[in-house]
């Protein structure tokens, strides 16, 4: 919501423009397996955040958060890929192949690749003017709204468990201070447990809210928001399928490292 509230040419756009945007851009990462391209795609998803002013720093946190999946990816690959001809290095009775190696990372750049791109949407854009989009597009009100609250709802269940810790460390339970294995098997308990009844009387509460304003209605719904497309708009719209083209050309055109096709 911070980063919503910002003054950008990409926060100036509608969402639906943004909405256009992310998914050609998202139909480049699935399409592509030349991991150059990837890594361009990814450099102008972080080229459209620093445009937006998004913390760079997150994109580190984002590494981190899926460095775990990418070492997975890698090393499954690097041993089972149907196509591996070239051995790297063996392990046991396994081997671990060059083809398999660059296959796990196109594979990974790709998740990478769609995932930066999300931000420029959902920190750029508030909660209302999206959710107004997503109705233009003719999406189920029942989706709309569960989307809405669960974009809402992520913080406030970041938020609650810090004031959960918090609380229970002023009470003289420090969970850091555990030791991993104690903390792994029943450390967390005592913060689970209250955090898991507040989000329950939360949701109990927020049930009530709806019922009583009339959800699930057979009516035309309106909104607030009023999304008018701009001279920027067109621009931006404009400018991602020159991009959309320019880089399904240039990623046909470059050689990949590796063929991850039989012939």
């Amino acid at each position: 919501l911070r980063h919503a509230r910002r003054t950008t040419p990409i926060h100036s756009l509608t969402p639906l423009t943004k909405i256009l945007v992310v998914l050609l851009f998202w139909l480049v990462s699935l399409g592509q397996f030349n991991p150059i391209v990837l890594a361009g795609l990814i450099a102008v998803a972080l080229t459209l955040w620093w445009v937006a002013r998004i913390p760079l720093g997150g994109f580190v946190r984002l590494l981190a958060v899926l460095s775990v999946v990418i070492v997975v990816l890698t090393t499954i690959n690097g041993f089972m890929f149907y196509n591996g001809r070239t051995p790297l290095f063996r392990l046991g009775p396994g081997t671990f192949t060059v083809e398999g190696f660059w296959f796990g990372v196109t594979i990974s750049l790709k998740i990478l690749s769609v995932v930066t791109f999300i931000p420029i949407l959902t920190f750029t854009t508030p909660m209302p003017r999206l959710m107004a989009a997503m109705a233009r597009l003719h999406l189920p009100y029942k989706f709309i709204f569960t989307f809405g609250v669960a974009m809402r709802f992520t913080p406030l269940v970041v938020q609650t468990y810090r004031d959960i810790v918090a609380s229970q460390r002023l009470r003289g339970y420090d969970l850091s201070a555990l030791p991993l294995p104690q903390r792994i098997i029943r450390g967390y308990v005592p913060i689970f447990i209250p955090l898991i009844l507040t989000l329950l009387r939360r949701a109990a509460d927020l049930d009530i809210a709806i019922e009583s304003r009339g959800f699930g209605a057979p009516v035309e719904r309106t909104y607030l928001e009023e999304l008018r497309f701009h001279l920027l708009d067109y621009l931006a719209i404009g400018a991602a399928l020159i991009a959309f083209v320019a880089i399904v050309a240039f990623g046909s055109a470059i050689p990949q490292f590796v063929s991850f096709t039989h012939g």
